[in-house]
């Protein structure tokens, strides 16, 4: 997994701060499902609600179906419900936040939390050798110390 810091022109376009991006090549778990994680945010973090899950190059390579969940250790679908990122998934595919998202609030402030991203095959294992494709996971994730503050003149 790669982690990308978007740029001020990406930020101000996409309203995303951070990209992580998954290869096909790293689904590697010898059974139906596999997590990898993402980041690991601290107490004096702001995460958004608004994820965005999108299919740069469709997962080929295990026999069945493979669904995308992102979300935190103990609930991987706390954000993205399971989303199909298999072969017959078109490049460019979006997948959001869950609809009814309004029990979680505006955002979290949160104590230390692993977000996750869980690739679960429909059946048999992940790790085929001939795995391809990307998925990139944005996220808008700001730190105390990116909120500046203003002073008066």
């Amino acid at each position: 997994m790669r982690l990308y810091r978007l740029t001020n022109q990406e930020r101000a376009g996409s309203g995303f701060t951070h990209q992580f991006v998954i290869e096909g090549s790293e689904l590697t778990a010898d059974n139906v499902a596999q997590t990898v994680d993402l980041i690991t945010i601290s107490e004096s973090s702001f995460i958004d609600d608004n994820f965005l899950v999108r299919v740069d190059e469709a997962i080929a390579g295990p026999a069945a179906n493979v669904g995308l969940e992102v979300g935190v250790t103990g609930d991987p679908n706390y954000r993205v419900l399971s989303s199909e990122v298999k072969t017959s998934i078109a490049a460019g595919t979006l997948y959001t936040t869950l609809a009814d998202d309004s029990a979680r609030g505006c955002g979290d402030v949160t104590a230390s939390n692993t977000y996750t991203a869980t690739f679960t095959s429909s059946s048999g294992k992940l790790n085929v050798t001939t795995n391809t494709g990307k998925v990139s996971i944005f996220m808008r994730i700001l730190g105390n110390s990116e909120l500046g503050s203003l002073t008066q003149a």
